[in-house]
């Protein structure tokens, strides 16, 4: 008859000296319960970190003839998907090895399994990045080439081009005239100051060789000089 309690305390006891750090009891014998923690050696490139888990095993009465209840557990970048992965690789290992003890070869199948799970997500996370890459310069050969032109874009270019040009025109013409029209506050402040100056070299006197019709400021009282020079003082 088999000894079951014995075969599960040899076993447990031949996986603590091998996994001294590793392995935590959760709960002692009878049916014991312990959680080994793996870790893959391969890292994942996106988050710079290997795959964590904790494989949770609890014996049952009869185990190694039956399989034990396996659990994964405090598993930080594994989806769903991962974990029945790994869950099945489990199950194929103790069909393969029911009667005899078996924890050791089912950690062992995991640590190969979660190396493989991290070359593929690399390889997934690569060829995305390549694509994306393509994606970019497929985007930008577009720009550089452009629509292909024909009879039809080239008219309605033209046409709008050429609506452009003529209001362009148009606003530049209508400055233009808006500007020769207008005079400035030193033109305006010349043109005065050119209208004073001849008329003080009238009032002066004569110049040589011209004649001065003195009747011409009999009336100068008229024009209300008399008032602006007020003004002005």
């Amino acid at each position: 008859m088999t000894d079951y309690a014995e075969e599960q305390e040899n076993e447990l006891l031949a996986l603590e000296s091998m996994y001294p750090d590793e392995l935590t009891i959760l709960h002692p014998h009878p049916t014991a319960n312990y959680k080994i923690s793996l870790v893959s050696q391969a890292i994942l490139r996106s988050e710079e970190e290997p795959i964590k888990f904790d494989l949770v095993v609890k014996y049952t009465e009869k185990y190694p003839d039956e399989m034990p209840i396996l659990e994964i557990a405090n598993d930080e970048n594994l989806s769903e998907d991962r974990i029945k992965e790994l869950l099945t690789v489990c199950e194929e290992q103790g069909n393969c090895n029911l009667g005899m003890p078996f924890v050791f070869p089912i950690i062992s199948a995991l640590q190969d399994r979660i190396e493989e799970i991290v070359e593929r997500i690399n390889e997934i996370e690569i060829l995305e990045e390549e694509k994306e890459t393509r994606e970019r310069e497929e985007a930008a050969e577009k720009i550089l080439v452009g629509t292909p032109v024909t009879i039809e874009t080239f008219l309605k270019w033209k046409e709008k081009f050429d609506a452009e040009l003529y209001e362009k025109r148009r606003i530049e013409e209508m400055e233009k005239e808006r500007l020769s029209t207008k005079q400035t506050g030193v033109q305006y402040f010349q043109a005065n100051k050119d209208e004073s100056e001849n008329l003080d070299e009238v009032l002066e006197g004569e110049e040589p060789g011209i004649a001065v019709d003195e009747s011409l400021f009999e009336n100068m009282d008229n024009l209300g000089l008399e008032e602006l020079s007020d003004e002005e003082s």
